[in-house]
């Protein structure tokens, strides 16, 4: 970061940026016109511009370390990303259990308390008695 501003002061000192610009801005008649240019229709551009170069940087480097992989010999195969390598990370990106199969009781249904009544929805999933259908 030090050396990046380094670098940046040195171009300013460079001589002829005041020419530079009057050449592009002369033109321009009204200041409030010139300040919204500067401050903003400029910046939009120069940062989808730099969007654009980062994503196709990362894509390509994507693309590099996905053909690169061998596959793994599981019974399901899953997309293996470069940034997500735990296994932690492979089990929340994997899909979600059967329907059919109960979810774990929450914690007052451990306890033993009713947290009242509960009905199921037209596509079978339950829903609290306190919500209103």
């Amino acid at each position: 970061m030090v050396l990046e501003k380094s670098v940046i002061s040195l171009v300013l000192l460079i001589p002829g940026w005041t020419n530079l610009q009057e050449v592009l801005l002369d033109y321009i008649p009204n200041p409030q016109l010139e300040l919204v240019l500067v401050m903003l229709i400029v910046p939009f551009f120069v940062n989808a511009i730099m969007f654009w170069v980062v994503d196709s940087l990362m894509m390509r480097k994507y693309k590099i370390l996905k053909t690169s992989e061998t596959p793994r010999d599981t019974g399901k195969q899953t997309e293996s990303l470069p940034w997500v390598t735990g296994e932690e990370s492979q089990v929340l990106l994997m899909a979600d259990p059967e329907p059919d199969t109960e979810p774990e009781p929450s914690e007052g249904e451990q306890d033993g308390t009713d947290p009242g009544p509960s009905h199921r929805s037209s596509a079978g999933t339950q829903i609290p008695g306190w919500v209103v259908v």
